[in-house]
């Protein structure tokens, strides 16, 4: 009997290559995409990318030959009940209708809009020319990604490094709320769109235009609800091209190009991540896992002052034979301290909480649109690592900025409002005359005329009880 706890009985099984298992598991897979798709009728559906995610993972571990260490079955296996409790767990969700929209002002909204893009095009040469200077006393001989790259690796937790980190951040939001608010401002969000690539490459890092990109098919479905093939087809093409050439300058420093070392290390980083949880669950003490959890406590520990170790990278393991050694995992990695089990039924828990959030995104509410486009790559790139806990974060800014342009403006116009409703009551009732308030008054004299209204009801009541103490 097998210890899910333990895999005690792992090491005693026969280490044969299991093709038939692999292909058996891939087939699987496949076929719970297909039948997510014909059940669900969308393709960007949590079960839909989630299966289809493993199974494309798996078919390139399939073709790439001796690249990797044989998958062995159990691992296999244990891929498979995740897939299958994040079906279901998703499905279990899906039943239940989602609430409607809330309403915002679409004229305001877009003229914060506005102002963020002006931001981001303003902010990015001062921030490309303390880039250029930091590199350039870092990098030496060494091509500009791999000494941006170096640079980020050495300067993690400085205070330059976090605001780089929070305006590409924002630069990524804008650029997805100008998308998803595209109509009758086209320019605005290609121009968003390519300030944003711009940033988001500039550290040689292949995660932040991935998520970019995800992140605007994503919209682009929504907007749609269909799938555009060439717009696929060129995305995936950029990203092709984007990893190639990142894998070539930063970790081959941009010597000695040959397609197989180029293949080789794209291979490694599409199929790395399974053949990483492979060799963990042979050998558990081999890495230990890195819980998003408990960093997160460890993280809130030290701001309070506790002197504790907080595990940033993970550890690295040979993956095959042609000395190819990978720190990524996959989702399922990060939570094996929660045990086997209790891996596979947290990794169902994230697929009903993000079915959740793409129920409510189908109708077109926010910030649930923008934080589905940021979950949609999180469950695409789950085969490599884990980007839910440990991006609660990046989704608090999110929903944050979300709040600021589409609801702050609403809040301040029903505050507005009562101000303006309690303040000319107040003064109708002191017989003072007041000019009708048009309904739909537009907001700078709406807020005028509640302005000179409330204080007009101070100075009179500050009068009154200076008359009642006997001041004149």
């Amino acid at each position: 009997m097998l210890d899910w706890k333990g895999l005690g009985p792992y090491a005693t099984l026969k280490e044969a290559a299991f093709p038939q298992m692999l292909i058996f598991a891939l087939l699987t897979l496949a076929g719970m995409a297909v039948a997510a798709i014909a059940f669900f009728r969308s393709s960007i559906h949590p079960a839909v990318v989630f299966c289809g995610s493993w199974a494309l993972s798996l078919a390139l571990i399939a073709c790439s030959g001796d690249l990797f260490y044989p998958i062995h079955g159990l691992t296999l296996l244990f891929i498979l009940s995740g897939a299958a409790v994040f079906c279901l767990f998703s499905w279990s969700t899906s039943i239940f209708p989602a609430k409607e929209a809330r309403p915002f002002n679409v004229e305001t909204t877009n003229r914060i809009l506005t102002a963020l893009v002006w931001l981001v095009v303003v902010s990015t040469p001062f921030y490309f020319r303390w880039l250029v200077n930091s590199v350039s006393s870092v990098g030496g001989s060494s091509p500009f990604l791999m000494a941006a790259r170096l640079l980020q690796m050495q300067n993690l937790g400085t205070s330059e490094l976090r605001f780089a980190g929070a305006l590409i951040e924002i630069a990524q939001i804008v650029a997805v709320l100008c998308l998803w608010h595209k109509e009758g401002h086209r320019k605005r969000a290609a121009i968003a769109i390519l300030f944003a690539y711009a940033l988001s490459l500039s550290f040689g890092q292949k995660a932040a235009p991935f998520i970019l990109t995800m992140e605007l098919l994503c919209v682009d479905y929504l907007q749609n609800r269909r799938m555009r093939k060439k717009l696929v087809l060129s995305l995936v093409l950029c990203m092709v091209m984007i990893a190639g050439a990142f894998e070539y300058y930063v970790h081959l420093g941009g010597k000695n190009f040959q397609i197989s070392n180029v293949s080789r290390m794209l291979g490694l980083y599409l199929g790395g991540g399974i053949a990483g949880l492979d060799q963990v669950i042979k050998d558990p003490s081999a890495v230990p896992p890195i819980n998003p959890v408990y960093v997160m406590g460890l993280r809130a520990a030290k701001r309070f002052g506790a002197h504790v170790e907080i595990p940033e990278v993970a550890g690295f393991v040979n993956v095959g034979p042609y000395q190819l050694s990978g720190n990524v995992y996959t989702i399922f990695w990060s939570y094996l301290n929660f045990g086997y089990v209790g891996s596979i039924l947290f990794v169902g828990l994230l697929g009903a909480a993000a079915t959740r959030v793409y129920k409510r995104a189908l109708n077109g509410g926010q910030p649930w649109v923008i934080l589905y486009a940021k979950m949609f790559f999180a469950i695409a790139f789950s085969t490599f690592t884990e980007y839910f806990i440990s991006s609660l974060y990046i989704y608090g800014i999110m929903l944050l900025a979300v709040w600021l342009v589409c609801f702050f403006p609403v809040r301040i116009d029903q505050f507005l409002r009562f101000c303006s409703s309690r303040v000319g009551a107040d003064l109708q009732q002191r017989g003072v005359d007041l000019p009708p308030t048009p309904i739909r008054a537009r907001r700078p004299e709406y807020a005028r005329i509640a302005w000179r209204n409330f204080r007009d009801s101070i100075q009179d009541s500050v009068a009154d009880d200076l008359r009642e103490r006997g001041f004149k």
